[in-house]
């Protein structure tokens, strides 16, 4: 009597199901180039507008309840939210 195939280490030439399913998930297609009014744009270039974007309109509101009198350099916050904005479009948002 011959076991029944193991699907989970792939052994007696069955495939894996555990490697299918991370391969499905791994193989999946992420863009290489945007392509906005026919002109291809890197992904990154795009989050990185986006996140320049949100954070001019995140500085504005803080100025505007003047919660920037708390931050002893606005302008490394401002960067700080840049990247922090960046790096959220990139990853979530575009998948860059």
């Amino acid at each position: 009597m011959q076991a029944a195939p193991c699907l989970l280490n792939g052994r007696h030439g069955a495939k894996s199901v555990l490697h299918e399913s991370f391969l499905e998930i791994a193989l999946m297609p992420t863009p290489h180039e945007i392509a906005i009014a026919g002109v291809y744009l890197p992904p990154m270039l795009v989050a990185a507008f986006l996140g320049i974007i949100t954070t001019a309109l995140s500085v504005r509101l803080i100025s505007h309840y003047r919660l920037s009198n708390y931050f002893a350099f606005p302008s490394v916050v401002f960067l700080a939210l840049t990247v922090i904005y960046t790096v959220f479009f990139g990853t979530f948002i575009i998948g860059a």
